[in-house]
Formats: structure tokens, C-alpha cells, sequence
């Protein structure tokens, strides 16, 4: 075969080159550089190919003020997607300010030398062109963020360290990932009115009374129940028997990752909860994780009492009956093989089961009907056994 007929860039359509290169490169702070030695071909034609250069990361590494420049340069009126894992000279900062209007996305991460970065310097990055803003600083940085958020109205996306009534002004909201500290902060979410997916990172733990903190929790299903789209959560056992009655409330929710942190200390017995036998009828997709603190820890008889409460406020309801995709993993707790039964029985509809559970026996009388699956991972494969499926 002639070697050139093996070249993609001639089999295949450009379009299609160029989105197979543009995943290579992804992540890459060198981006195409390294591809244009491949042929003189793929040189001139990766050369005048701005959306290759669009991807900036800004890392302190070899020659990085000579790559920003050629990027910047061949990226030509390209809207740009900028990363700055760490500290930044202050002269590539200038340069890039040049360019801020054509900044689509910006991602800074542990920048802490603020003595050495102008403050203003940072904050003229922002624009309103811009549409997703990732900052994960200090919180001594959070006059910084709330600076920066206020020059970019049109925002889109926000994934942020420190949640602040400040930091939460922006009514074009669609996606927020935000670390809170106290459930208090969660009345700073109300005001974006088009938020469609949440993702709250960090396990609550404080000595809130129950009564706040099921207010809370009624608040944010009350506000946010009828237009999320995508929730991700993070909760202690404790507060996670709190939220569940509320959990029927997102009435919208497609996609929902559940993940519950459990003490390496004794628990008490499973509080009763009562779950509304509504809402969930547009989930779809369920991700439930129950880790531990540490992970070497003994498997305790209280946690396997609460793990199977946990999963029995699920299959005793009606929250799994229309899912496509679920994923469930209680790594190192034993649960009781009749719990786990129970709840596949309630997935009639999965196309797709990943489950991760602690060996133990598995003596199910009756197989486990699952007509439409067809993505399994089971961990352990004893399970197997007891699943009929499609082939």
C-alpha cells in the first residue's frame, strides 16, 4: 500500500482530522506543536488550522512565553480556552489581558503568590465575552473572585472554591460546582434563576440543630426542585437521611450523583424516613457512593444496618423505575445480599449497571430480570449468576 494512502489527513475528511487531533492534543500544553514534524503536509496544514490552537496552558514550563505568543498568533480571532494550573508570570498575564476578549473559558488553580501578581492584573482577564470561570484559590483570594465574576455578567459556567453571597450574582447561571462549608450558603444559589446543573462539593458536617438543617433542605428543593437538571452531592449519613424525603422534589432531574460519607465510629439505629412516592419520573441517571473515611476501616454492623437503610429508601420507592444508567458502590460495607436484590428488581428499564459491593454470599433464590441491559460491570462476579439479561 502507498504510504501516503495510510496518511489520515488524506483518508479522511478534514473535518474528521481535525476533530481526531484535537483529541490527541487535549490537555496537552504543547498542543499540535509536536505533530507538525509528522509530514510538511501536516505542518502547513496544522499551521492553518486556527481551532488547533485555541487550547492554552499556561504551566511554567519550557519556552512557555515563546508557545503563548505562537498560540495566540495562530489562533488567530478564535475564541480561547485558557489554564493556569499554578503561578503565572506576570508577563504572560499582560500578554494574554491583550487578548481577553476572545477568552471563552478560564481556569486558575492554586495561584498564590499575590504579592507578586497584581491584583488588577488578574481581574482585567475578565470580560463579558467570557462563558465558563473555574477558580480554585484560597479563600483569602475570594475579593479576587468576586472581582472577576463581576466583569464576566454573561457567564455560563462556575466552579469555585469558597461560596459567597458575592460570588453568586450572576442571573446567566446554568452550571455551578461550589464548595460549601455550612448549609447556611445554599440561599446564595436561590438568585440564579437559569441554574440547570449543581454540583456541591464537600461533606457537611456541622452541629446545625435538625430543624435548620431540614429548612434547608426544603428551601433548596422548593427553589431549585423544578429546574435542575443535574444535581451532585456530597452528605454525612446523618444529613443524608434528612435530604431523602426532599429528593423526590427535583422534579426535573435527568442525572443524579449521590455520594454519602459514613462515620468510622458506631452509628446509631437507621432513622425512619419517609420518601414521597412522587416526582423522578425524568431520572434517568443515578450515582450512588457510599465511602468511608478511611477505607481500611472495619466493616461495623451499624454502617451495614444504614447502608441497607440507604438502599432500601430507594427500592422501596419509585425513584428507580425509569432509570437507563445506574451506578452504585459500597466498597468495603457489607450489604445484605437480599438489599441488593431488592434494588436491582427495581431496574427493569437499565441499559446500563455498574455495581461495586463487598463480597459476601450471594444465595438468591430467584434470577433477576433485567430485559433491556446492555453495559454490566459487577463487582464481585458472583452476581453475575444471578442476572438474566440479553446476551
Amino acid at each position: 500500500m502507498n504510504p501516503k494512502t495510510r496518511d489520515p489527513l488524506i483518508r479522511l475528511p478534514y473535518e474528521t482530522w481535525l476533530q481526531c487531533l484535537s483529541l490527541a492534543i487535549y490537555d496537552s500544553a504543547d498542543g499540535p506543536l509536536p505533530y507538525l514534524a509528522v509530514s510538511p503536509n501536516w505542518s502547513e496544514t496544522i499551521l492553518s488550522s486556527p481551532a488547533l490552537w485555541t487550547l492554552i496552558i499556561l504551566n511554567n514550563g519550557e519556552d512557555e512565553e515563546a508557545r503563548l505568543h505562537t498560540f495566540l498568533h495562530l489562533s488567530t480571532s478564535q475564541l480561547l480556552d485558557v489554564m493556569c494550573p499554578g503561578n503565572v508570570p506576570v508577563k504572560l498575564l499582560q500578554s494574554l489581558a491583550q487578548h481577553r476578549t476572545r477568552i471563552r473559558s478560564l481556569e486558575i488553580n492554586n495561584i498564590t503568590e499575590y504579592e507578586i501578581i497584581p491584583t488588577p492584573l488578574l481581574i482585567s482577564l475578565g470580560h463579558p465575552t467570557m462563558r465558563q470561570l473555574t477558580f480554585r484559590c484560597p479563600s483569602s483570594s475570594n475579593p479576587i473572585l468576586n472581582a472577576l465574576i463581576h466583569a464576566c455578567p454573561s457567564l455560563r459556567s462556575l466552579d469555585i472554591d469558597s461560596l459567597t453571597e458575592e460570588s453568586m450574582i450572576v442571573a446567566t447561571l446554568e452550571e455551578a460546582r461550589v464548595y460549601i462549608r455550612t448549609l447556611a450558603n445554599l440561599e446564595y444559589l436561590y438568585k440564579c434563576t437559569h441554574l440547570r446543573s449543581l454540583t456541591l462539593v464537600g461533606y457537611v458536617d456541622d452541629s446545625m440543630p435538625e430543624s435548620e438543617v431540614r429548612n434547608h433542605f426544603l428551601q433548596l428543593s422548593s427553589h431549585l426542585g423544578p429546574r435542575l437538571v443535574k444535581l451532585n452531592i456530597s452528605l454525612t449519613w446523618e444529613k443524608f437521611m434528612v435530604f431523602m424525603p426532599y429528593f423526590p422534589s427535583f422534579i426535573a432531574l435527568y442525572s443524579a450523583t449521590l455520594d454519602v460519607l459514613m462515620p468510622e465510629k458506631e452509628l446509631g439505629s437507621p432513622i425512619a424516613t419517609a420518601i414521597p412516592k412522587q416526582g423522578t419520573s425524568n431520572l434517568r441517571v443515578l450515582s450512588l457512593r457510599v465511602p468511608f473515611y478511611y477505607s481500611s476501616i472495619d466493616d461495623l454492623p451499624t454502617h451495614r444496618d444504614a447502608v441497607g437503610h440507604i438502599l432500601g429508601c430507594f427500592s422501596e420507592n419509585q425513584i428507580l423505575q425509569d432509570l437507563h444508567t445506574f451506578h452504585c458502590a459500597t466498597y468495603n460495607i457489607t450489604v445484605e445480599p437480599a438489599r441488593i436484590a431488592s434494588l436491582l428488581r427495581c431496574l427493569s428499564k437499565a441499559r446500563v449497571l455498574d455495581l461495586i459491593v463487598r463480597k459476601s454470599e450471594t444465595d438468591i433464590a430467584a434470577p433477576i430480570h433485567m430485559p433491556n441491559l446492555l453495559e454490566l460491570s459487577l463487582t464481585p462476579l458472583a452476581w453475575l449468576a444471578h442476572i438474566e439479561a440479553p446476551n
